[in-house]
């Protein structure tokens, strides 16, 4: 037994018929979507009703699509469409679409998926790819739709999925006032099996963002315990190593963070999954850049015109909740230099007032700029609509 993030787990143990559950709980059966929601030998498939309502076929639907059950490395987009069950098949294929940055996919999969379970656990993927292109109306619809859920499916696993699916979007954005306290604890226990190494990838956002970086880094490993390239591709271990190198890079362990990176980055170029990377390459000093550039030139402008798009509309979907939110993005001395600058400052005059060299104010700004996503022409004027 071990003592992880506030949750205590055994190690995932995977065998040829099952998954052995956590902490004494009932072993569940391994799943595949690419073979019938099942692998060819598991002994007890899960049988899974996709047309009644969400409560009912979540359990299920749940386990097969979340934690160890992924598709493939090899030809993943196959294996989705040969899935036979329809909505199972959209999902999987709107999970491939959010990591290639196809985010219009990813809305029309969405669109296209029947009610229950399978609509009520895509939600998650579909709001952020609304976030990500300022579709707001999807957006309020599926938050809509999850809080109806929550009320409806309270204390049942369609209250836990759809307040899951928000706090997805709550903690990318960094709105505190919206996370549950849970991910702000890492008290994660009560989630199904399926979802809780999922959760680890949130709870070390969180706790980025709230510059607890050992923290962050101990979070994310965690994750990593339970997660095994032969799981196949999964949204959790390609988010989680991602994860580890930005808390490396933040601690100053740049071989550290290259080698997360590196390791991430050959899975997925491949496959043209640049979503983890331009979602996140802000916060991961330049690496990767260099890694693209170096190794994978035909993305590198792909995950560049990512960024340059999206990262505005996370920005701009922060403000619509409150500014003052801003303030845990910056410490205390950043946002006041801000202040500063905006309003008119010089950087001598920043320097004299803080009791600063020049060159600490000018680090300063550069590391402002890059926590709330700043670059190119304009910088301040960009800064005044985060601060003013």
């Amino acid at each position: 037994m071990k003592q992880v993030i506030g949750t205590t787990c055994s190690r995932k143990a995977w065998a040829h018929e099952c998954v052995f559950g956590l902490d004494g709980e009932e072993p569940y059966p391994r799943v595949s979507v690419s073979t019938g929601l099942f692998y060819p030998q598991c002994s007890c498939p899960y049988r899974v009703n996709f047309q009644g309502n969400a409560s009912a076929d979540l359990e299920g639907f749940v386990a097969a699509l979340s934690g160890g059950g992924g598709l493939p490395w090899q030809n993943p987009d196959a294996a989705a469409a040969a899935i036979a069950d329809p909505s199972v098949r959209l999902v999987s294929e709107e999970w491939l679409a959010y990591l290639r940055g196809d985010f219009e996919r990813v809305k029309r999969s969405f669109r296209a998926i029947e009610g229950g379970g399978a609509r009520l656990y895509a939600c998650s993927h579909a709001a952020l790819a609304a976030v990500s292109t300022g579709d707001w109306p999807l957006l309020r619809e599926i938050e809509g739709y999850c809080k109806k859920q929550m009320v409806q499916g309270a204390g049942a696993l369609a209250g836990v999925v759809a307040e899951w699916a928000l706090t997805i979007v709550y903690t990318g954005a960094h709105i505190p006032s919206m996370i549950p306290g849970w991910v702000k604890s890492g008290d994660f226990g009560f989630l199904p099996p399926a979802l809780r190494w999922e959760v680890f990838y949130r709870y070390a956002k969180w706790l980025q963002h709230e510059k607890k970086y050992e923290a962050a880094l101990a979070a994310a490993r965690a994750g990593l315990v339970f997660y095994e390239r032969n799981h196949g591709v999964t949204c959790a271990g390609t988010y989680l190593r991602v994860s580890a190198a930005m808390a490396c890079v933040q601690l100053g362990r740049l071989a550290k963070a290259r080698e997360y990176l590196a390791d991430v980055m050959a899975d997925c170029m491949p496959l043209g999954f640049i979503t983890p990377f331009a979602e996140n390459s802000p916060h991961l000093g330049g690496l990767v850049e260099q890694l693209a550039e170096q190794q994978y030139p035909g993305v590198h402008s792909a995950i560049a015109r990512q960024t340059r798009l999206s990262i505005p509309n996370w920005m701009d979907f922060h403000n619509r909740y409150s500014k003052k939110h801003l303030t845990p993005l910056l410490t205390p001395r950043e946002y006041q230099i801000a202040k500063a600058v905006l309003s008119g400052a010089s950087r001598k005059e920043i320097a004299e007032r803080f009791h600063l060299s020049q060159g600490t104010v000018k680090n300063e700004m550069s590391r402002i700029y890059q926590t709330l996503f700043i670059s190119g022409k304009n910088r301040n004027a960009q800064l005044a609509r985060h601060i003013l």
